[in-house]
């Protein structure tokens, strides 16, 4: 049932006198989970998540309705990650390390468990026909279950001893950052990973080498993971007073300061700071404008903006592939610089 317009204490009210109507011996047979938007979850698969497990919640408990907000297991998530996340990438390559990874990631999706183990049940992960174990969920999406599989196996497998390039470590922790990062602002799950991979293709077309072409894909994937570092409740509010729109202003200084340890990975410090900067001096960190913004961040910053206003928001609808054309081409030589903006509207075409 939709109740447009409700908030959580009027829907328990309504469904409250419904059930009523319907007498005791039918009302007497019903369980019902309560949720909300925007205050329990971020767009309408959470919000369906988030009711099943509210559901579950009032089984276990035998009571016949409860909102989200009682299950003790299921409160909304107002914490900084960075702390836990720099403490992980400084241990390097160990089983302890991807024990706390799979900790933030339930911590972040709200699950009831997600955890590795040495025998079933469980999601059986090999690798290069090694058995490195199972992981273990309960409450985690499917969707986002196999991504962050696919993603911790090379890192499992480096911290197992059966792999020995450490590059595969890092790669796996940051790329299962990066899908928590997207989740955590409310971006469609593999979001950055696109942006990734239309940064890498832009590059190429600017002329860029491989080796170049790489470390902007690369640094562009994490790029939002300073997102980690702001509270949840940020993300998922009405109305931002200033104060909220500098705190989460502040995500590329969180994720250059988060990622200072990682230096096996070769990342763009440029365009990791300065992918919000504006060609015309409006944007942030430092308000940089023109040829002052590294050209790694002016390219990021075109790819970026297509990508956001074309994906679907919990405050706003996306924006057509057409009509987002013209927006990048009315922003060119104010928020974008004019001759990549050219440039990547003639790659991505009409």
């Amino acid at each position: 049932m939709i109740l447009p317009g409700c908030s959580s204490g009027d829907a328990v009210t309504a469904l409250h006198k419904a059930t009523q109507s319907l007498g005791a011996d039918l009302a007497d047979t019903m369980t019902i989970g309560v949720a909300t938007l925007p205050d329990d979850a971020q767009d309408a698969k959470g919000i369906i998540h988030d009711v099943h497990q509210t559901l579950s919640h009032a089984r276990k408990k035998g009571i016949r309705l409860a909102t989200y907000s009682q299950a003790g297991a299921m409160k909304k998530v107002n914490l900084s990650l960075e702390l836990g996340i720099r403490k992980l990438l400084q241990a390097g390559p160990c089983m302890k390390a991807l024990a706390e990874l799979l900790h933030l990631v339930k911590i972040q999706c709200q699950a009831d468990d997600i955890s590795i183990r040495y025998d079933a049940p469980g999601n059986q992960i090999c690798w290069d026909g090694h058995e490195l174990g199972y992981l273990r969920q309960d409450g985690l999406p499917q969707d986002i279950f196999e991504w962050i599989s696919s993603y911790i196996t090379p890192a499992w497998a480096v911290a197992a001893g059966f792999d020995s390039d450490i590059h595969d470590w890092y790669m796996g922790v940051l790329n299962t950052l990066s899908i928590m990062s997207d989740l955590r602002a409310g971006y469609p799950m593999g979001y950055s990973l696109k942006v990734s991979d239309q940064t890498y293709t832009l590059a190429k077309e600017m002329g860029m080498g491989d080796v170049l072409a790489n470390q902007w894909a690369i640094s562009s994937l994490v790029a939002n993971i300073g997102y980690l570092g702001i509270p949840t409740t940020l993300f998922t509010k009405g109305d931002l007073t200033p104060f909220d729109k500098k705190k989460i202003n502040t995500h590329p200084i969180i994720t250059t300061r988060i990622l200072k340890d990682v230096a096996v990975i070769d990342l763009d410090d440029d365009l990791l700071s300065f992918h919000h900067e504006n060609f015309d001096g409006t944007g942030y960190p430092r308000g940089l404008s023109g040829q002052d913004i590294p050209i790694s961040a002016r390219a990021m910053r075109v790819v970026d903006t297509y990508n956001a206003i074309t994906s679907p928001r919990l405050y706003r609808p996306h924006m057509k592939h057409k009509d987002a054309l013209r927006e990048l081409c009315a922003m060119s030589g104010k928020g974008l610089d004019p001759e990549i903006t050219s440039l990547y509207v003639d790659l991505i075409g009409s």
